[in-house]
């Protein structure tokens, strides 16, 4: 038994986060997006990147029959011919996977293992599952031989399929060990392999007095008084019962009929609606706090620099500084979120500073480990920039770093500096030079006043964005609009000293007569 239920509550896990990730994908392939921040984020994967959830959902792949073509929107979900046998609307390929990974998890919740004797009910789950890998084997092949796509969360489904099969084939039910007493006495030899006990894989039935053992689980012995037609003293019990199995497999048609009916496109956008609102209210609810706690943290200075790297120098609106990493994966997707989302929110009313805190023990003795090899280096690439460029090298150079953030090994200093119009002979120089360190110094000291401790780090007007709200666009949303209410306060006080200033008589200047 102690072998049976983590392999169960494992088979159970992962069927049900295969039915979670692909309800999400049946939603986004419906709406595009699903109001979770986190689970669109990671289908987001950049105008350069290869990653698109939606691009994947939406090709001719997204639905089976798959649609015709040419087919207009309106017609995209019209019956189509399947093998010339029948017609069948186009159902979305996550609605399939929903109903797949339903079916698992209330297959292993309802039946389990079953008995030795009923062994034959577990080939059930493991054709299904077989089936479902050699779908997702098929769907691997098409995302990279056959589109120029893939799709983060049909991988991760995709894995949770062949872990699912490793269990089904764990689960199968074996015959029982069984511990057979010998008559040997202390101090008689016996042959190899015998002894005071040997093992054998008997089944309980061809022993004289069968008992159940610790390894056969599923065979639980009943030894009270048998009614007719039970299992009799001594005699395993066979799992499932067979009332048992047709309520689970009752319960598992009424869950995959549900499931079908939710599918079609007007119940599904229904449903999908609804979720999107519930969560939309979590989301904003969420930001609420996330705003909230923002406001209590406590409110630094950051001197400014002549010569500070700086994006809309003259917006002086909102100041944001980012503490960020070039060899960090997460701050260089935090560098393309900022600027494709939240810089055009708000209109070029954000003023953003760049701090280096690069997560390497070459330069920062003050990081635990060397998470970030070569972020030293990196660091002081874009300092060169900064300083034989100015202000619009450095952020060419930023931009241009962070896209070799995934790159393995040492990068190409000499080919960067050409790619910014810069000379290699002194870029390299200005690299090794004291004042690029001293610099990158500066911002290591100021990250540890301010209380640094992973990068991306942002600190909005001084005070510091907590980290679950960094990449959440409500809480944008909301220092947004507390930024237009103070801007329309100024304006209308502005505006309403002018109009006093101009309801004021004239007043005579000295030596005029009056009237």
């Amino acid at each position: 038994m102690r072998r049976t239920w983590p392999l169960l509550l494992t088979a159970v896990l992962l069927s049900l986060v295969g039915a979670y990730v692909s309800y999400n994908l049946l939603a986004t392939h419906y709406t595009n997006e699903t109001g979770l921040a986190w689970f669109d984020e990671v289908c987001e994967g950049g105008e350069e990147s290869a990653r698109s959830c939606d691009k994947v959902l939406a090709s001719d792949y997204g639905t089976f029959p798959a649609a015709p073509a040419d087919a207009r929107p309106e017609e995209k979900y019209k019956a189509v011919s399947v093998l010339g046998l029948f017609e069948m609307r186009p159902r979305p390929v996550a609605l399939f996977g929903l109903m797949y990974f339903s079916v698992l998890a209330a297959w292993y919740l309802a039946i389990g293992r079953p008995s030795r004797s009923r062994r034959i009910l577990h080939l059930l789950p493991l054709l299904l599952n077989l089936c479902g890998v050699a779908g997702a084997v098929y769907f691997v092949y098409l995302m990279f031989a056959a589109m120029d796509v893939w799709c983060s969360w049909c991988m991760v489904t995709h894995v949770v399929n062949g872990l699912l099969l490793v269990c089904a084939i764990l689960l199968w039910p074996r015959k029982p060990v069984v511990v057979e007493a010998t008559g040997d006495l202390p101090g008689q030899t016996s042959e190899p392999g015998s002894g005071p006990f040997k093992a054998t894989a008997s089944t309980p039935s061809e022993l004289p007095n069968p008992q159940p053992t610790e390894a056969s689980p599923a065979a639980s012995v009943d030894r009270s008084a048998a009614a007719p037609g039970a299992p009799g003293p001594g005699k395993p019990v066979a799992h499932p019962s067979l009332r048992l199995c047709l309520v689970a497999l009752a319960g598992i048609a009424a869950v995959v009929a549900a499931e079908w009916y939710l599918g079609n496109t007007a119940h599904a956008n229904e449903l999908l609606t609804y979720q999107n609102n519930y969560v939309a209210e979590f989301n904003k609810s969420a930001a609420n706090l996330m705003y909230k706690l923002y406001l209590s943290n406590r409110k630094h200075h950051f001197p400014r620099r002549p010569d500070d790297p700086v994006k809309n120098e003259d917006a002086g609106r909102l100041a944001l500084v980012v503490f960020s990493d070039f060899r960090c994966p997460h701050c260089g997707s935090f560098a393309e979120y900022l600027a494709k989302r939240v810089e055009p929110l708000f209109e070029g009313l954000l003023r953003t500073t760049f701090r280096h805190f690069p997560a390497s023990k070459d330069c920062n003795p003050h990081v635990a480990q060397d998470l970030h090899p070569g972020a030293c280096v990196a660091s002081r690439a874009v300092e060169a920039a900064h300083v034989l460029g100015g202000n619009e090298a450095f952020w060419r150079a930023h931009d241009l770093l962070f896209s070799f953030r995934k790159t393995p090994g040492e990068l190409d200093y000499r080919d960067i500096a050409r790619q910014l119009d810069l000379d290699p002979d002194r870029f390299v120089e200005t690299m090794d030079s004291q004042a690029v360190m001293d610099r990158i110094n500066e911002d290591i000291e100021l990250a540890l006043k301010v209380q640094v401790d992973a990068t991306p780090a942002l600190y909005l007007s001084g005070r510091r964005v907590p980290r679950a709200a960094v990449r959440q666009m409500l809480f944008w949303r909301m220092a947004k609009a507390q930024l237009d209410k103070i801007l329309a306060a100024r304006e209308a006080k502005k505006a309403q000293a002018q109009k006093q200033k101009d309801q004021q008589p004239e007043q005579p200047t000295p030596g005029t007569p009056g009237p």
